[in-house]
């Protein structure tokens, strides 16, 4: 009569020590099914005597660019997709693309271009809000027919315009000031899709070199 329950109490472990054997292979698996659906994208190169670029295979590049008779590289630009709105959000990518060019040359930047306020909602946001607060600008440009170039560089970059100051510091850089050409205005269809008032005269610039400095 004792060997029955007995027998029972064997079947019972021996099914539960394959149920928990079939659980841990499970989550065994994912960790790695997570990896799969992650996307790496893959880094290519391209040299010539006066630039380095590093793309990747998600649209983004880097190039860096020096003077013939230089070994170092003094000027970054960057390129995205240009349906890429929001530069926050691919500020790790810039990053990777320039952790990777890093460990091939010899970079000692003095100004980066990243394209200018128009290309990002983010930025060209916070541009309009400094304008729009600003009190150097409601003194002296709203009303002007002529734009004061100097005037708009330099509430710029008081107001921090492009949020780069972590990337620069995390690469040993702070920025010092910009240098802007082709200043235009935001088109009043532009500022009702941010919500701003059609009315308001915001001065964009079409280029935008951010002067950099080394910090260490």
């Amino acid at each position: 009569m004792e060997i029955w329950p007995m027998k029972y109490i064997w079947i019972a472990i021996f099914a539960c020590s394959i149920a928990t054997s079939c659980q841990n292979k499970t989550s065994e698996k994912k960790p790695s099914t997570v990896e799969e659906d992650r996307i790496i994208p893959s880094f290519t190169f391209d040299t010539s005597s006066v630039d380095f670029s590093v793309s990747d295979s998600l649209g983004f590049s880097i190039a860096f660019h020096k003077h013939p008779d230089s070994s170092r590289y003094h000027f970054m630009r960057f390129h995205k997709p240009d349906s890429i709105r929001n530069l926050t959000s691919i500020l790790p990518t810039m990053a990777s693309l320039w952790s990777a060019a890093s460990a091939k040359i010899d970079i000692r930047l003095t100004s980066v271009n990243i394209g200018y306020p128009l290309e990002y909602d983010d930025v060209l946001t916070h541009h309009i809000e400094a304008f729009t607060s600003s009190d150097l600008w409601q003194a002296n440009g709203p009303h002007d027919e002529r734009v004061n170039y100097s005037l708009v560089s330099q509430i710029m970059f008081a107001h921090n315009i492009f949020p780069l100051h972590e990337l620069m510091t995390d690469f040993g850089y702070e920025i010092t000031g910009f240098s802007i050409e082709k200043v235009g205005f935001v088109q009043p269809e532009k500022l009702f899709e941010l919500g701003f008032d059609k009315s308001l005269n915001i001065p964009v610039p079409y280029m935008v070199w951010i002067e950099v400095a080394q910090t260490r």
